[in-house]
């Protein structure tokens, strides 16, 4: 009778109980990897310059220096452009694998007891067999 209560304890706990700290675990890493590679900020800043990298005017006007200021600007831009959107699809990967992770997980935890119960029956099986 104390193995039918273990039973029915343990098969409460795991599909409420810990499928939901299955799901709070899984919420807290996709939280970690958006704000480790601080894809909302990455977003915002797509397009500045990279290290805020920028020519600055001098006092008199020339053609040169406003030519140059334009040639570095858009190359600042176009290297901070690549270097944001790296991170940013890095980001998504990881979200991708834990989000793959965590399907994976969900199909193993609703097989586990059942895989318990045949893994008990199955060594008890074994025993009796010799």
């Amino acid at each position: 009778m104390l193995f039918v209560t273990f039973a029915h304890h343990y098969l409460l706990w795991h599909y409420t109980q810990g499928l939901a700290e299955l799901f709070h675990i899984y919420r807290n890493l996709m939280w970690f990897s958006n704000h480790l590679f601080s894809l909302p900020e990455l977003t915002r800043s797509l397009f500045s310059p990279f290290k805020r990298m920028v020519e600055t005017e001098g006092r008199r006007f020339s053609f040169e220096d406003f030519a140059s200021r334009i040639v570095i600007g858009l190359l600042s831009r176009f290297i901070g452009f690549f270097i944001r959107i790296t991170l940013i699809l890095a980001g998504l990967i990881c979200m991708a694998m834990l989000t793959v992770v965590l399907l994976a997980l969900l199909a193993l935890w609703f097989i586990a007891p059942a895989l318990i119960a045949l893994g008990v029956v199955y060594g008890l099986l074994l025993m009796t067999r010799f």
